[in-house]
């Protein structure tokens, strides 16, 4: 028994022996073929170093054509500068971001002085560059902050999701422009609303801040809905606030200065099993784009988006129009729905102004007291107010918040503190020299701050 044991052993160590050898065989037939990509490989994952007697592949001097055996389709490339120091550059034009080297590598830049930040705009993982969502939106509280320091968000909309090829080439893949390409046909249009360029309309409202010929104005009907187009259905437009429903005659009534709950959902019933569809999508009033946005990653068709605004007495109609800016002629889908505003009282005696217009309104106006809605804020302490009032002087402005204090049952006004100088600490206003041409604008660069919490 004992000398079979050992000759059943010796059977199967020699098995495994022999695959040993079949896989180191096979492997070094691959390495053989395949050894120019394999050490191109290991030469640019993170951390590796060139030794004295190899050298590193500089993807950077290759043509598109032997880039694109990589699926690069180059963008940008990072700028080495002296102490170690490197800078990224798009498209050609170098940026104030540079790389910060720790375990995760960190997108950055300094706004400099002797109180200047350090501010981290997104990081490299996996080779992967990510952006952080406040500053891929141009209207964003953070974006607008640092705008002077920062790319366009065109740019950074480029650098997101690039990765790094070898140790300084920025790459995007073929099918990553191309969706860039499709967002950029997002461009608001009198048509997609189904409206008529013309001088004058006869119970119809102006859509303002849409482009039309000539000099001619966009009109379009107070009520209208066209809910499919082809494989394209909106399944929904709602009020959500209190289970609210829009009304029989598309109507629907929110309260001046109430932050109020919108969401939409579009269908494709002819792609319900790959699930995935892109679009373009505006949620606007007649004088005001609330959000105008690119879905490239539905995770399922019919879930629906929501967003949140405040309404002022101007806005006379609510509407969501969403389109395939890739079909001709362009698919779309819309739903416009009356608005009956109910006055607040904290708001008689103030006259509506613009979050876009605040300094042309405000300067150019008589003496009097102004509001503004829908102008998110995210103050020091994490409070989020929409809504506000001006009190304007003959040479200075104050602003007040409209929000709650712990103590009270309701929204009131608040004055902010402002900075004014080397007094700031003394609430005096804002002098009118100092507005900005936007309210979010305003209370940036004044840093502006909540007085009573």
């Amino acid at each position: 028994m004992k000398y079979k044991y050992k000759k059943s052993e010796s059977l199967a160590i020699s098995k495994v022996i022999i695959f040993i050898l079949v896989i180191l065989a096979i492997g070094l037939v691959l390495f053989y073929y395949y050894q120019e990509d394999i050490w191109n490989y290991i030469k640019n994952l993170p951390g590796y170093t060139v030794s004295e007697n190899d050298t590193e592949v500089d993807y950077s001097q290759m043509k598109p054509d032997e880039l694109a055996k990589f699926e690069c389709t180059k963008v940008g490339n990072i700028v080495s500068r002296p102490q170690n120091q490197y800078f990224v550059s798009i498209n050609n034009v170098e940026t104030n971001l540079y790389l910060y080297l720790g375990p995760t590598i960190l997108i950055r830049f300094a706004t400099g002085g002797f109180f200047g930040e350090i501010i981290n705009v997104g990081s490299i993982e996996n080779r992967i560059i990510k952006i952080n969502q406040e500053f891929l939106d141009k209207d964003s509280q953070v974006y607008l902050k640092y705008k002077d320091f920062l790319p366009s968000v065109g740019d950074l909309k480029i650098m997101n999701g690039a990765f790094l090829l070898g140790s300084n080439l920025l790459c995007k893949k073929e099918a990553q422009i191309e969706d860039l390409k499709t967002e950029a046909k997002c461009v608001d249009s009198c048509e997609i609303h189904n409206g008529v360029c013309k001088k004058f309309g006869y119970g119809e409202v102006i859509l303002e801040g849409v482009f039309c010929k000539d000099g001619n104005l966009c009109f379009v009907k107070k009520v209208e809905e066209k809910k499919e187009d082809t494989d394209m259905l909106l399944s929904s437009f709602s009020y959500f606030d209190a289970n609210q429903k829009i009304s029989q005659d598309n109507s629907v009534e929110f309260e001046v200065g109430q932050v109020q709950s919108i969401g939409f959902s579009v269908l494709y019933p002819k792609y319900k099993e790959e699930g995935k569809k892109s679009f373009c999508y505006e949620l606007r009033s007649n004088d005001k784009i609330f959000e105008i946005g690119y879905n490239n990653n539905l995770p399922e068709n019919g879930v629906p988006k929501f967003f949140s605004m405040v309404f002022d007495e101007h806005q006379k109609f609510i509407e969501i129009a969403v389109w395939d800016p890739t079909t001709d002629p362009v698919q779309k889908v819309l739903k416009r729905v009356e608005v009956k505003t109910k006055l607040n009282s904290d708001f008689e005696g103030l006259t509506p102004a613009s979050n876009e217009k605040f300094r042309e309104e405000i300067i150019y106006d008589s003496e009097r007291e102004f509001y503004v809605a829908d102008v998110p804020f995210r103050f020091e302490n994490g409070l989020v107010t929409s809504t506000y009032k001006i009190d304007k002087y003959p040479k200075k402005i104050e602003i007040y918040g409209y929000y709650k204090l712990k103590n009270e049952g309701k929204n009131s006004w608040h004055a902010l503190d402002c900075y004014t100088g080397f007094i700031g600490f003394i609430s005096v206003g804002i002098n009118l020299d100092k507005i900005e041409p936007t309210l979010m604008e305003t209370l940036i660069k004044n840093k502006c701050k909540l007085k009573y919490l």
